[in-house]
């Protein structure tokens, strides 16, 4: 495919948005309606399979806040076309470059819980994207992540399997991608946002050495080097992160909720020689469940921090909350 293109399928290209070495990326214009969309078109010729399986996974149709959408998938004079929505915004890659990005780790955790939520969705309808770096997350002018080129993915008794599983970024494998395990996971996405995060939060990868060979042998032998100075993430990390898939979080979305739980400040220590009574107690205890319902109620409202707050996660800190003075009021009136 070495030909100036002017169009591809129904689309007429309007500008050449990224090369890469598997595809090339263009700002494309829909002939019959005029609709611009991102047109991706890979390098490699379409390959006729088969695999039943691959087909039925592939015609899964993918709708969720945090995974780009794609709007139609064709050939051109034999090579493959995807047509995904057009979005404002960065990768998560130019990001980096950002200065007024780097200072603002608050955000970096967020935009990764984000994509947790995205994961989880894809793994719950049996799919992995197993190639995920910072330039296949794309944040948008408002602030909404969004995972790209999520693999053409297939399913064997609910076990996930996809075609990016031996051909990821080498930085960002997890270490059952570089033994070749035949069957993985989404614990591997698990990992390689745990690799982004710690990078986004250090500025480093935590593997990084000087050679492909050297890097993952680190991912395979070392523990992450702790982040000075940030004790409660280090612990989200180091399990992310866990050499063993099984020692990770159970879900993306569990990895989500640790992120965004640890926006949640402590309780204030009451003066030693201020004794709260069982009414005030009580009164703080009904204040946290209204508050937590009252966010329970919208679909998503911004916490204290600028965090998002799931229906979820304002359910489970009235829980919290009510265990916690309940058992305060306990001690105090014994």
């Amino acid at each position: 495919m070495s030909e100036q293109l002017t169009t591809a399928g129904p689309y007429q290209i309007v500008d050449v948005l990224q090369r890469g070495s598997r595809a090339v990326v263009y700002l494309a214009r829909r002939e019959d309606s005029g609709m611009e969309v991102v047109l991706k078109i890979g390098k490699d010729p379409v390959r006729v399979s088969s695999d039943a399986s691959s087909e039925g996974a592939a015609a899964i149709p993918i709708l969720h806040r945090h995974i780009v959408r794609v709007l139609d998938q064709g050939e051109h004079n034999g090579f493959p076309y995807t047509a995904m929505e057009r979005l404002d915004g960065r990768t998560l890659q130019e990001l980096l470059s950002d200065e007024s990005f780097a200072a603002d780790l608050p955000r970096k955790i967020d935009l990764i819980a984000q994509v947790c939520l995205g994961l989880h969705y894809a793994h719950e309808n049996h799919l992995v994207h197993s190639n995920l770096r910072p330039d296949n997350i794309f944040v948008t002018d408002d602030g909404v992540a969004k995972i790209l080129n999520l693999g053409a993915t297939s399913t064997i008794d609910r076990t996930m399997v996809s075609d990016n599983a031996l051909r990821g970024s080498f930085e960002y494998m997890s270490p059952e991608q570089i033994i070749g395990r035949d069957v993985i996971d989404g614990r591997t996405d698990i990992f390689s946002a745990g690799i982004i995060l710690y990078e986004l939060a250090s500025g480093r990868r935590p593997f990084q050495a000087g050679s492909t060979t050297a890097t993952l042998a680190r991912t395979l032998r070392d523990d992450p080097p702790p982040i000075e100075g940030h004790e409660r993430l280090n612990a989200i990390l180091n399990r992310a992160l866990h050499k063993e898939p099984a020692k990770r979080f159970a879900s993306a979305q569990e990895f989500a909720y640790a992120l965004w739980m640890m926006d949640i400040p402590e309780l204030a220590v009451q003066d030693e020689e201020e004794e709260p009574d069982a009414a005030a107690s009580e009164t703080m205890f009904a204040d946290a469940v209204y508050e937590a319902a009252e966010q329970a109620a919208g679909d998503k409202e911004p916490s204290r921090s600028g965090f998002m707050v799931t229906k979820e996660m304002a359910m489970y800190a009235a829980i919290a909350a009510g265990v916690v003075v309940v058992g305060a009021v306990a001690f105090i009136s014994c």
